[in-house]
Order: structure tokens, then sequence, then C-alpha cells
């Protein structure tokens, strides 16, 4: 039994087949090739490089964004530097999102957060015109291969395993296990540690790290471990700690008036800015403004203004 049709009006009820117009294009084109070789190759090599630039889904007046990244030409034309930082790391960078009638306002401060200002100030002329991503809970690495951010400055070790992948500038803060101590502490170096009572907070590299440094010191200090890092803070104040040690980055989230870091550092890890490796302008840019700003003593003036020193 045959299946019923439906009859159009303008056929007069005959069946009619519709060759679809991919396929007549399909067969014009086998046609051309048999009849005119040479002219169709010749069309065909006249029109791909406009299709690979004009019909790649580009909106008309936006440059491509080479997979390298932007360099600070192209940075300066777009208006924006955007720079992957921290934004819960008290006082290298924190975020804080304020209610702004309907609107949430969201702000970063901080230490490394002023250096990405520092690099919109030169580029751009001005140092708000930085778009900061928080790369706390995300890899800054995936940021920087998809070109999401221009620098990522967000304690990022010089000598990490994944260093080689990246370009990293010079450092700008060297970090390493040091030792927080009381104002009026009766010591001011490691050296002085020998029989007091050091504090650290468990799974920290703090206590190996001196333990090392003072492998043939006779009189070795005392070590007590803790959970947490304010649990070590409030024994220092009680006066049951004599000192907590830790990376100097941890450390400054518990520093006030009242304590001071010791100017020794042991197993040094120094942080620099970093750029995608292929972005070559940029990192060297980068590079040259971290080692200007270091001579300029700007990284200290901004280590005192935030407590971290």
């Amino acid at each position: 039994m045959e299946r019923d049709r439906a009859e159009s009006p303008a056929s007069g009820g005959r069946d009619e087949t519709k060759i679809p117009a991919p396929t007549l294009l399909m067969y014009a084109i086998i046609y051309a090739m048999s009849t005119y070789p040479v002219i169709v190759v010749l069309i065909l090599l006249i029109t791909a490089p406009l299709c690979t630039g004009g019909c790649a889904g580009l909106k008309r007046g936006e440059p491509a964004v080479a997979s390298a990244g932007r360099t600070p030409e192209m940075i300066k034309k777009a208006g924006r530097l955007r720079a992957g930082v921290h934004g819960s790391i008290p006082k290298f960078g924190m975020k804080s999102e304020t209610a702004s009638g309907r609107r949430t306002v969201t702000t970063f401060s901080g230490f490394e957060v002023e250096i990405a200002r520092l690099l919109a100030r030169d580029i751009l002329g001005d140092p708000n015109r930085v778009d900061f991503v928080d790369v706390d809970g995300d890899d800054p690495r995936t940021m920087l291969d998809k070109v999401t951010v221009d620098v990522v400055i967000a304690t990022f070790g010089r000598h990490s395993p994944d260093a080689e992948h990246y370009n990293i500038s010079a450092p700008y803060f060297n970090d390493g296990t040091s030792l927080m101590v009381k104002r009026d502490a009766p010591f001011s170096g490691l050296a002085g540690i020998g029989g007091r009572r050091i504090g650290y907070v468990r799974g920290d590299p703090a206590r190996q790290n001196l333990e090392n440094a003072l492998s043939t010191s006779r009189n070795a200090p005392q070590f007590f471990e803790f959970a947490q890092g304010p649990e070590a803070r409030g024994a220092l104040d009680a006066g049951a700690l004599d000192g907590f040690a830790g990376d100097r980055v941890f450390l400054a989230r518990f520093t006030d008036n009242s304590v001071i870091l010791l100017p020794d550092s042991l197993a040094p890890r120094e942080f620099g800015g970093v750029t995608k490796l292929s972005n070559t302008e940029l990192a060297i840019y980068v590079d040259q403004r971290v080692q200007q700003w270091t001579r300029e003593r700007l990284f200290d003036g901004l280590l005192t203004r935030f407590g971290i020193l």
C-alpha cells in the first residue's frame, strides 16, 4: 500500500522531487572542474585567504587576539589591562564586594594588586584602567593559555615546577621560611632561637627548614605544632611561644604593630609576574618594569604600606 502524499495546488496534484541547493551546488562544482579545471583552481586560490581572514566569526572592527596574547600596544589600543590576582590572600590580594544601589561593586586591594596598577599606569597612563580577575579557585595557567588575562601577579614562584612553561619576570618579592616574634623579642635573627619555643602549623615545612639550618647547633629550639595559624599567633600573644615560623606570605596574614618578621629567610621562593610563554613582548615589558621598580625601591614602600615588612 502506497503512503499518502500531500498534493501541492501548484503541481495540480502531481508529485515533484526537489533537489536540495547544496546538491545542485555540488553538481555545478563537479561540472566546472571537469570542464574548466584551471579556472576553478585559480578561483579557489584567490578566495581561500579571504575566507581564512573573514569567515572565522570575527566581528567587524575587532582585531583578532593572537594566541600568543596581547602585546603592550594591543593593551593600549584596547584601553584596559587584564590582571590575574589573588582574592583571598590578606595583604597580597583581597577581594571585597559592596552594594551600590542595585549593583554590587567588586574591588581588589593588596601588594600584588598595586603592582598590577603600576603596570596599567605605565602602559595606559592610568593605574585604574585594569580589570582584575580572581585566580583563587581557578587555574591561572589556564587563564593565560586562553588569554583571559594578560598577566598573573599572584605569588607565582619563579622556580616552581611549571615555571618552564611561562615567562616569569625578575622577582618582586622573596618568600621563604621566616619567624614572627614580638617587637621586644630578645633576639633579632634565626641564629638566636636556640632553646626558644617555636610554633608552626601542621604540614608547613617551616620546622624542617629550621632544623636543617640549625643542624650543627648544640642548642636546638623546642617546636610546638598547631592546627591553624590563629592558634599559633594566639600562643605567641599569650607568651607561650617565642616565635611563630612559616612562609612570609603566610605569616603576613597575622602581622600587626605588636610583632615583626625577622629579616632572615630560609628556602627562599622568588615571586615574579607571569605571562604566556609566546608573549615575549609583554614578558620583556613586565620584566624591565619590575627591575626598574626594584631599583627605585617602590616595592619596599608597598610592602611597608601593607604591613608585610
